[in-house]
């Protein structure tokens, strides 16, 4: 069974979204559980009026990642919840297409260097990430 790492990207139901619905989850950390990244089709509104938050979305473009119906962003700002590993496991025992693949390597970097000198993210988090990207 696939065991999550950093920047695999699964397309799942989000239940915390407002309304719920299917996003693109990416794993950022996994200890002392699995928290994720949303991928956003754009920033919001509500960000795109915040420096600090636009400093915190990492654009993803359609054509290196072939899941991706168009540009979008990686939203670095918060950890989110989702699946536990052993609902992952669940969710890809009945559909193994929904993990997607990877974050590439360039783009994971620079996930790293905004999560290791964010203001908006708790230490704690900060070292989740840091400790597997």
């Amino acid at each position: 069974m696939l065991k999550p790492q950093a920047g695999d990207v699964f397309h799942i139901w989000c239940a915390h979204c407002v309304p719920p619905k299917w996003k693109y989850h990416v794993v950022a950390s996994v200890q002392p559980r699995l928290r994720y990244f949303l991928i956003n089709s754009r920033p919001a509104a509500f960000q795109r009026g915040n420096p600090a938050l636009m400093a915190h979305q990492v654009d993803l473009r359609e054509v290196d990642y072939r899941f991706l119906g168009h540009d979008s962003v990686l939203d670095c700002s918060q950890l989110g919840g989702g699946p536990t590993a052993s609902e992952l496991e669940d969710i890809l025992l009945k559909d193994p297409r929904a993990h997607l693949g990877r974050i590439e390597v360039s783009t994971r970097r620079v996930v790293r260097h905004i999560v290791q000198h964010s203001d908006l993210l708790a230490s704690k988090e900060i070292a989740a990430v840091l400790a597997i990207w």
